[in-house]
């Protein structure tokens, strides 16, 4: 009898399966630490952002007005952010907004705006200089009444959006 079965795979096929399996794990781990050019940005705007945001996670865009407000001047002429009246009409010197982020990068304010449209609000994107810098202001409203504002309060609310509400006057 011989020593080597006839029906066995050749060496070579072993050989070449072990080198071929090798070759494709490497493909993986390559592809696994390559960063798209919007992982990049990111990673870029978080290391300068470091020092003046104590939360930044790669989720969630980084808010920058909670930083700019309290070097910015705001007009509350009604006095604490409330609203005296119970009906917003065209008689008042103000117009209630609510601003949902402020973004250093248009693009971060666009994907916010379009959070907010498809949760049917009026957004508006206003850009703004403070500082030397520049800054992209994601704004929902004018409100012509309390039930509004408070219904897109609850919105807002709802879906985990952070907001601040601003007084302005009317232009």
């Amino acid at each position: 009898m011989s020593d080597s079965p006839s029906h066995s795979v050749p060496s070579w096929v072993w050989l070449f399966t072990g080198v071929a399996t090798g070759l494709f794990l490497a493909f993986l781990y390559y592809l696994a630490g390559i960063q798209t050019p919007a992982e990049d940005n990111k990673e870029k705007n978080s290391i300068s952002q470091r020092h003046s945001s104590t939360q930044n996670t790669a989720k969630t865009p980084t808010f920058d007005f909670y930083n700019v407000l309290p070097d910015a001047e705001v007009d509350t002429r009604q006095g604490k952010g409330q609203i005296s009246s119970k009906t917003i009409d065209d008689k008042t010197a103000i117009e209630i907004l609510l601003q949902a982020g402020a973004f250093t990068l248009p693009k971060d304010a666009d994907k916010r705006r379009a959070e907010l449209l498809l949760l049917g609000l009026n957004v508006n994107i206003e850009t703004v200089d403070i500082k030397g810098k520049t800054f992209h202001r994601v704004q929902i409203g004018p409100f012509n009444s309390d039930n509004a504002l408070d219904n897109a309060k609850h919105l807002l609310k709802q879906n985990g959006i952070e907001h601040i509400q601003r007084q302005l006057p009317k232009k």
